[in-house]
Parts: C-alpha cells; structure tokens; sequence
C-alpha cells in the first residue's frame, strides 16, 4: 500500500508545478521527511519506505526554479541534510544499494546551488567502525571509486558537481590540496592510509584518472573510475579560472599525488602512475597516447571521454591552457586524424569511432584553434601513419596566419576538418 501511494503521488506531482506547490503549501512535506529516519533496527520495509520519501523529495527540491528553493528552504530547516546523510552513513544500509544510490541524488538535488546545505555537507562527519571519525564527502568518493557499479559513479559525481554548482568556495576548497607541500600532503596521506581514512578529493581523482589513463592495462573498470574522476575535476575548475590556475601550477601535480597516496591502491585497479609534467601535460599526453594506440588494443571509449571532457572544460575561456595543450608538435595532427578516421581505419566496434567520442574530439579541436595563440598553426598534413582515404588535405589550410581573428581561426579550423 505505501508503495503505492508513493507512486501515486510521485506521478501526481512529477507532471504538474501546481500540484508540486499545492503539496507544499498544504503542509504534506513535513510528513514526508520523518520517513527518511530509519528506526534502530530496521526491516526491509522500513528501508523501501525510506528510498521511496527520498525519490519524493528529490521530485520535489530538484531545479533551480523559484518552487524548488522554497521546497529546499522548507526541507532545510527540518534537518533533512543529516537525515540523509545517515542513511549514507549507516553501516545497516550498505547492503541496501538502491537505497544508497537514491540517498545520493536525493543530497545531490539538495545542495545544488544551495550554499547553506554545502556548508552542512562539508561540515558533516561520520564515524566508522574502529571508532573512526572522518569527513563525509570524501569517504563518499572514496567509496564510489573502489566499487564498479555505474549506477553509485553517476550519482555520486551529480553530489559532487550539484556541491560546486555556483559555489565558488567550494571549489577553492576541494582544489586547496594542490596548495599543500608535498611533505606535509605525503604525511597526511601516510597517517590517512595507518587508520583508512579518505584522501583530499582533489588528490583522490588525480591519482584514479592518471593510474587509468597511465596505466598499461585498459580495464573497464578503469575506465569508469577515470570518468567519476574526470566528472568531478571538471566540477572544481568549471567556470573558475582561479581553481584552473591552482590545478596547472608547476607544484600542483606532485602535492596532489602526495596527498592520494593513501587512497591510490584501494581507488585505483589499473596499473602505475607513470612520471613527468602537470596536470593538464599529463592528461593531453594520455590523451594523444591513446588516439594513437593500434587497432588490436583501443581505449575504453569511457576513457577518451574522460580525458577528452576534462581537457575540453580546462581549456575552455582560458588561452594559456590552450597553448600547453597544442604545445606538442603532435598534438593538433593526432586530434584531426582522429577525427577525421572511417570505419576502413579501425575494427568494427572500436571506441575512437564512437559518435559521443568524436563529438568530443571536435569540441576540443575547436576549442584549441579558437583561444590558442596567433603562433599555432594548423595542422600541415595528414598523420604519417594513416592514409588520407580520400577525404579532404588538411594541408590545403596551411598555416593560420598572425593576428587573424577568433571567427577566422575556427572557420580555418572547420576547414581542415571537412
């Protein structure tokens, strides 16, 4: 029966503001949330009530219009951010999934855009088996990298990016790791792993991207750990050039790498982090690595599109990024052969060929003609090692001569592509 009054209801109010304002206003929300709150010992049924009021208020506080704020500021008040952080955090819940999974998105639409349930988020701690008490945020992502189930990637990513969504502070707080010296942030990594503790975010998904893309085996797992940690990375730089700055600074990498030290072999499934260069050097370098990778071994599309969103979002409003990114002599070449690659150049099912990754490819490549400096040319020709097969001479565009304008440089752009 409560099953299905909950999809009544559900379906009553998904279709209609009205009826989302109606339901408030006559006061049914603060009946929703005591469901939230699981009694100390627990049934099934108990838990299936308790994801079902978390589906509901997610429907209900979810948007950034003027009835979802007034929804969140009517939640907030009623301690509905701890409510569902417990359930998070209950060692009782860790067999309940789907309860988990809904838990997040359910915070995720909470704190999104809301820096007052930021702050209670960020401020919020848990205490382990052990008795150890730790951060929640973190544990959360820690916990999210270690498992291969999609479903707690997608929403444990929305958490993340819904908690740097118009909140630049937080942003400047997740990227704080980068600030750290390598000595104080290897300590801290040293005396997380003793106890188990979570690393600094930051630190956590530097390691998990680069151990994947660096890595000499291609796993699917991976491959999905490098697109959680690509999702949140791009959520701490995104729209801030501030964090972008932190991020690309000659001493970021190795204080990032320091401080994931602890959380490198329990996140990480995939091979060494290989040394050399930042941040954004390494992750272009990984990049053109795996375009150019034989037909016999292609990258996990997840990963292409990890390295490809990471460095499409670095460089996007931010020139000097574009030019560390082109910097390499290869590096346009490699992106227009790829793009411009059939079905003839790789086996049937390969990742590079993929629609999403070479919408990707093209976004990026734009992006570098477009805010890279006047001294970067197009490419001059074809890749050596493909064939041309009959398409159009990228060298025929030439060198895109000085001073020539935004619009100019990605109509050139477009015509090396075509």
């Amino acid at each position: 029966v409560v099953n299905d009054c909950f999809a009544i209801v559900s379906s009553l109010l998904s279709s209609s503001a009205a009826a989302r304002r109606l339901f408030r206003e006559e006061g049914f929300l603060p009946r929703v949330l005591p469901m939230l709150r699981l009694p100390p010992a627990h049934s099934r049924e108990h838990a299936r009530t308790a994801r079902l009021a978390c589906a509901l208020l997610a429907l209900l506080v979810k948007g950034m219009d003027a009835d979802a704020a007034e929804a969140q500021e009517a939640a907030a008040g009623s301690g509905v951010v701890a409510d569902v952080v417990a359930l998070l955090t209950d060692p009782a819940t860790a067999t309940d999934p789907a309860l988990r999974v809904q838990a997040l998105a359910t915070l995720a639409a909470l704190v999104r855009g809301r820096q007052s349930a930021c702050a209670e988020l960020a401020a919020a701690r848990a205490t382990r088996k052990g008795g150890i008490d730790e951060p929640v945020l973190p544990r959360l992502l820690l916990v999210a990298l270690r498992s291969a189930a999609a479903p707690l990637h997608h929403s444990t990513a929305s958490l993340l990016v819904g908690y740097c969504h118009l909140n630049p502070s937080a942003q400047l707080a997740l990227a704080a790791a980068a600030d750290e010296p390598v000595e104080q942030a290897a300590a801290a990594a040293a005396a997380a792993a003793k106890d188990g503790s979570a690393p600094p975010i930051a630190s956590m998904c530097v390691h998990s991207l680069l151990a994947c893309a660096e890595g000499s085996s291609y796993e699917a797992a991976g491959g999905a750990q490098a697109w959680l940690a690509s999702r949140v990375l791009c959520s701490i730089f995104a729209k801030n050039g501030e964090t972008k700055a932190q991020l690309r600074a000659p001493d970021a990498l190795a204080s990032l790498l320091a401080g994931g030290a602890a959380g490198a072999a329990a996140a990480s499934t995939a091979g060494g982090v290989a040394a050399g260069g930042g941040l954004l050097a390494r992750c272009a370098r990984a990049l053109l690595a795996a375009l150019s990778r034989p037909a016999t071994s292609p990258p996990p599309a997840l990963l292409l599109l990890s390295l490809l969103r990471l460095l499409l979002v670095w460089v996007w409003d931010s020139a000097d990024a574009a030019a560390e990114l082109v910097a390499p002599t290869a590096a346009l070449p490699t992106l227009v052969d790829a793009l411009a690659a059939t079905p003839a150049d790789y086996d049937k099912g390969d990742s590079r060929l993929d629609p999403h990754v070479r919408g990707h490819l093209a976004a990026l490549l734009g992006a570098c003609l477009l805010l890279a400096p006047d001294s970067v040319d197009a490419p001059e020709s074809p890749s050596p090692t493909r064939p041309n097969n009959g398409g159009g001479d990228a060298s025929s565009v030439g060198p895109i001569p000085p001073g020539t304008s935004a619009e100019e440089r990605s109509a050139l752009g477009m015509a090396a592509l075509m």
